[in-house]
């Protein structure tokens, strides 16, 4: 899945030991991401914060948690045009 604000394929993140993967994007997009996690039945959760710098699109973070597996969620946004 292309990112439509960086026009850059969308990655998740590994957030470490501490806090599991997650991934940045923009607010545009965030229905239609949700809507492919939820169809997976990937737990998620969105942070209520939106960022926006020098009038860019306004962006946030979906959180997976600690037994979020990244590379299946990679798949599945990958698959997604």
């Amino acid at each position: 899945m292309v990112d439509t604000a960086t026009h850059e394929e969308i990655r998740v993140l590994s957030g470490g030991a501490t806090a599991g993967p997650y991934l940045w994007t923009s607010v545009d997009q965030l229905p239609r991401i949700v809507e492919k996690l939820d169809q997976h039945g990937i737990f998620h959760w969105v942070e209520s914060h939106r960022f926006s710098i020098n009038g860019k699109p306004a962006e946030t973070v979906i959180n997976f948690g600690l037994a979020g597996d990244r590379e299946k969620i990679q798949s599945i946004l990958d698959e997604t045009d």
